[in-house]
């Protein structure tokens, strides 16, 4: 198996993050640091990175992959609408969405936020 088929397969990105994409990446992961309720982990073609994991809602677990850097430079600039659309132009999937999204309602107020 090459690299391009597991990345394929694991649905990762097959090309490595830009610089500005790694910063905005970072720059949100110290943000959601905080998450308040749940766990998630984002995939991306620099690996895996792991969010919350707090006492609160420990039934609360989600993944995203992210299969676009634009996904990062879509939810720093516009918050939940960017995600949003990010999702529509395919550049992030999730294996359950319906999981992720009890995720985020549990932490709307720190997710408001994203975008200030």
């Amino acid at each position: 198996m090459n690299s391009l088929t597991r990345d394929i397969r694991l649905g990762r990105a097959s090309r490595p993050l830009g610089w500005t994409a790694r910063v905005t990446r970072n720059r949100l992961l110290q943000r959601l640091a905080a998450l308040p309720a749940g766990r998630l982990v984002i995939e991306d073609a620099d690996g895996s990175h792991e969010i919350g994991g707090a006492a609160a809602r420990p039934e609360l677990h989600a993944r995203v992959q992210v299969h676009d850097e634009g996904f990062y430079h879509a939810l720093a600039g516009s918050g939940s609408v960017g995600a949003a659309e990010s999702w529509v132009r395919g550049e992030w999937s999730s294996p359950d969405v319906v999981q992720l999204t009890r995720l985020m309602a549990a932490n709307v107020d720190l997710l408001n936020h994203l975008d200030d």
